[in-house]
């Protein structure tokens, strides 16, 4: 006869008699179901605080517990058992033993909820990451406690509703730790969910350090900006004369503004970087800032730059259309570099265009609204522009609200030296050399006229650290307008003197030169010089690029 045996399974649940945990369920899985509606039909009867009866070949004792720390049900199920099927009862025993050491000593957070979405296990490390007490989560579903204020969101309810895993980052409430949660369905053997595992990650000095990261590069790109800015505002403010020190003060206080400014100066002596300090230093710093030169477009497409067509507006169209210059630059700011080369009729749409911010593209019924701050610079005099009718007097009052004057270099010898050293470091840098000026450089500086002004320096500098030998740069290394300088007499009337020892290029780059510079100095426009000379404007603003240090017209 075989040896029987007493085996006992205990159960956890609800006060409504829902299932919350069974020890030893794999032992009475069979039974499980008869169990459970014994529990539920004795919460609905409501005869008292113990029950005992018969179910399925065991004893069920029930007794409903009301303390501070649990309510609910507490059962045990006894049955008897063969030998072979008590050390198969012990063999599982051990395996849910190990089991539920692994389930609590994972670091990850476990849940696991039934069918309906309540949460039947919850292990230590969910405590700890949630902040949550166990008789806080066991017996609810998450919309219960998404509704109390415990969870805001459950991706046990998303695996519920959509029938497929999910995933999602939440914040807890009461612990505020970070973390990542995945949950997955369990499907029997209809192919129902019939359980939902959630595996809750600790994400919280991931998200530190992530913060940290991103605190460390903002300080980064701001330094980085800093820089940048420092490095632009020394490169805009080599100076020591008074004249200089208040262009930079009025160009400050004019960029708090949106008022039009117009910048005067003769070529070269820094109004597209003057242009530029006013830009990062206005309140549209962050905002586009467009630079066009009215003189260096052909008049038939300078319309189209300034204001874009619409598609098929003329032959030869995009067929997309084009934005222009002001449209790109809408809420920044637009420089027009040698404003007084504009012709005529373009002079009319860009006064109602400063007047009302708005204007037509070519082809286009409609307007179109921005908002763009106007900058607007010349080496000309504006008002002998309009006095020959060359330049509308209307548009003249509009575009000079505010006006800075900018002095040529020859106007403020105090600041050649300085510039001088700043452009021979920061070239020293670019093309990673060490060179020096000789000290009879600087009388040959200070002596010069520098037509071409700050641009004229530069540039010369550069040639220098380029094409110099030695570590020294000497007085033999200028070029022959420097060092004998041409301006008592003209090249095609000089004296064979002057001719000594120079070779045919050279005096015919001195011829060319100072035919160029009298070019530029007496005809207002490019336009009026190329119909005396008989050659296109074009040729006429290379050739005084070239020759004449510039890229206007007109007496200083």
């Amino acid at each position: 006869m075989k040896k029987a045996h007493i085996a006992s399974s205990f159960l956890i649940c609800s006060p409504q008699g829902r299932l919350i945990h069974a020890a030893h369920s794999r032992s009475i899985n069979g039974r499980l179901t008869d169990i459970l509606k014994s529990i539920e039909n004795f919460v609905k009867r409501n005869e008292g605080v113990t029950h005992c009866e018969r179910v399925a070949g065991g004893t069920l004792e029930i007794e409903c517990i009301q303390q501070k720390d649990f309510r609910g049900i507490v059962a045990i199920y006894h049955w008897r058992t063969t030998e072979a099927g008590h050390r198969c009862i012990v063999e599982l025993n051990k395996k849910c033993r190990e089991l539920e050491i692994i389930f609590e000593t994972s670091r990850d957070g476990i849940v696991l909820a039934d069918e309906n979405g309540i949460y039947h296990r919850v292990n230590s490390s969910y405590e700890r990451i949630s902040g949550l007490k166990r008789e806080d989560i066991l017996g609810r579903s998450g919309a219960e406690l998404i509704a109390l204020g415990l969870l805001s969101q459950s991706a046990t309810e998303q695996v519920l509703l959509t029938g497929k895993p999910a995933s999602l980052d939440q914040i807890f409430l009461r612990s505020q730790r970070h973390s990542y949660i995945t949950a997955n369905p369990l499907y029997d053997e209809k192919g129902n969910i019939s359980r939902v595992v959630t595996n809750i990650r600790d994400t919280t000095e991931l998200h530190n350090m992530r913060v940290k990261l991103s605190k460390s590069q903002e300080r980064l790109n701001r330094y980085t900006q800093l820089a940048k800015a420092l490095a632009q505002e020394k490169e805009s403010a080599v100076f020591r004369s008074a004249a200089m020190r208040e262009v930079r003060d009025n160009a400050l206080r004019f960029s708090k503004t949106d008022a039009p400014v117009l910048l005067i100066g003769d070529t070269g002596t820094g109004k597209e970087v003057l242009a530029d300090f006013i830009h990062r230093k206005s309140p549209r710093a962050k905002e586009p800032f467009l630079k066009i030169n009215c003189a260096a477009i052909p008049e038939h497409l300078l319309e189209a730059e300034l204001f874009g067509y619409k598609a098929g507006a003329f032959t030869g169209a995009s067929r997309q259309g084009k934005a222009g210059i002001f449209e790109m630059a809408n809420k920044g700011i637009a420089l027009l570099d040698e404003i007084g080369e504009m012709p005529l009729q373009l002079q009319v749409k860009l006064l109602r265009f400063v007047e009302s911010q708005e204007f037509y593209k070519i082809g286009d019924e409609r307007p179109t609204k921005v908002d763009v701050r106007l900058l607007a610079a010349t080496n000309r005099s504006l008002e002998e522009l309009s006095g020959s009718r060359d330049f509308r007097a209307d548009l003249l009052y509009r575009l000079k609200v505010l006006y800075i004057a900018i002095p040529s270099l020859r106007e403020r010898e105090e600041d050649i030296l300085p510039l001088m050293q700043f452009f021979l470091e920061k070239y020293n840098r670019r093309y990673k050399q060490k060179k020096i000026f000789h000290q009879d450089m600087f009388r040959y500086f200070l002596d010069y006229s520098w037509p071409g002004n700050v641009r004229e320096l530069e540039h010369l500098v550069e040639r220098l650290v380029i094409t110099s030998d030695d570590p020294v740069i000497a007085p033999s290394q200028l070029p022959m307008e420097i060092l004998y300088p041409l301006g008592r007499k003209a090249p095609d009337g000089g004296s064979a003197e002057e001719y000594r020892g120079v070779s045919y290029t050279q005096a015919k780059e001195n011829f060319e030169r100072s035919f160029w510079k009298r070019v530029r100095e007496n005809h207002l426009s490019f336009r009026q010089a190329a119909k005396a000379l008989d050659v296109t404007h074009v040729t006429v603003l290379k050739k005084i690029r070239r020759y004449a240090g510039g890229s206007t017209v007109g007496p200083a």
